[in-house]
This record gives structure tokens, sequence and C-alpha cells, in this order.
């Protein structure tokens, strides 16, 4: 505890201290409170993995400066995954699929569902990673399914991305210092290998600063909390209706 602690305040300002406690706390009340077998959604009850439950950044024991940018593990709803994913139309095979801030995995086993190349996850929490790669094994045996997944307990900035055509998905994980330049490792590794990128971006909270800080970045579709952008060979795009 005492080590945690001091990560903590090695990675944060004092001031940030208090707010840090008091997520803590809650989260500790919130366990204890809380009934301890709630019913799993039905995705969840399918596939016998947790991926339901809200963790708070300030609950992890994350060792990285860039903890004071991120966004608590919060589900993605399965629906709205699924509807996303299938107004692309791509052919899966050929791509890799990659989430930033995976979590509890719960996105990874959705893509599954689909023939990716590569399915995979990028989380630095190590708790929460763990617990993706758990939920990973109990899907695959579960499904029957032989698809590639994984899970990297990594900084989202220190990924470097496969030279595959990707599709990337982020549902508002980190602030925008990150995600500034996860977007821009991104870039430069399209500028060495031009091809297909198709970035998901739900609850876009930082859309503005990526239409004027990422212009390359091509806005395919725009729905209320949804932008999807394409890098193609010409960086241009075509809309999705």
């Amino acid at each position: 505890m005492l080590q945690r602690f001091l990560r903590a305040y090695r990675r944060h300002q004092l001031k940030d201290i208090p707010g840090l406690i008091l997520k803590n706390v809650r989260h500790a009340w919130t366990h204890f409170s809380e009934p301890s077998t709630p019913n799993p959604s039905e995705f969840d009850a399918t596939y016998h993995v947790e991926t339901d439950s809200i963790r708070e950044t300030g609950s992890l024991d994350i060792d990285s400066p860039n903890a004071r940018h991120a966004v608590r593990y919060e589900p993605s709803p399965s629906g709205m995954v699924r509807s996303i994913l299938s107004t692309l139309g791509l052919d899966w095979r050929r791509y890799t699929f990659v989430d930033f801030g995976a979590g509890k995995g719960r996105v990874l086993l959705l893509a599954a569902e689909l023939p990716f190349k590569n399915i995979i996850g990028v989380e630095f929490s190590p708790e929460l990673a763990e617990l993706a790669s758990n939920n990973i094994a109990r899907y695959l045996a579960q499904a029957g399914s032989s698809a590639r997944i994984s899970c990297l307990c990594l900084d989202a900035v220190d990924f470097r991305f496969p030279e595959d055509p990707l599709v990337c998905y982020f549902y508002n994980p980190f602030g925008y210092p990150v995600l500034e330049r996860v977007l821009s490792n991104l870039l430069v590794s399209h500028a060495r290998s031009a091809r297909d990128i198709y970035v998901i971006y739900v609850h876009p909270v930082h859309q503005a600063d990526i239409k004027r800080q990422s212009p390359a970045l091509v806005p395919i579709r725009e729905d209320e909390g949804l932008v999807v952008y394409h890098l193609g060979k010409d960086t241009g795009g075509q809309s999705i209706r």
C-alpha cells in the first residue's frame, strides 16, 4: 500500500492526491456495499467472462506518468460495437484490430466475432491487462474460437503499430496529451507504410483537437457520440452511410 501511494505521489501533483484517495474510498465502498454476485450482462453470462463492472483509474496501481490522463474503465455496449463494425464492411481477414485502453477486454472479444487477422488490446494497468487475458482465455474456450487475440500491458504511447491494414478503436480512453501522441505515432507509421487505416472514436470529446492537429484523418462518419476516421494510401476516404 505504501509503495502504491509513493508511486501515485510521484505521478501526480500534490493537489491531486486527495482526489485519488477519494476515488479509492468510493471504489472500496462500492465493492463492499454491492451484492457479491450481481447479475451479469448477457454477454458476460454467455461467455463466462467478467467485463461489466466499472473501475476508476484511482483504484488501479499504474506505474506511468500518463496515469493522470487516463479515463476510468467502462465497458463499451456490445450492440454499439457490433453495429459500428458492421457498417465498415471490410475484408476482415486483411485487417488487424487494435483497442486502446482495452480494460477487461470486452471489445477484443466482440472483435473476435469477426475474422480479423489479429486482435490486439493495449492496456497500461497490469491488473486490467491480466483480467483481459483471463477473459480472452475463457472466451476462446467457451466460443470454440481460434481467433488470434492478445492484450499487451503497455502504455499506449509506446505501442508500435503493425504494418497491416488497421481498425483502431478508442472509447475515450485517455486525455488529449496521450491521444495526440498515439495519433502522431499512427500517422508516422502510415507515412512509412501507406495502407487503409480506420479509427473508431466513441465519445469523441477531443474531436475538435483532432481536426485541428491531425487533418490527415478524414472523418467518414459522424454521428452523435461517434466519429469514424479513415487513412488510405492517398489519405482520402469514402463516407459510410
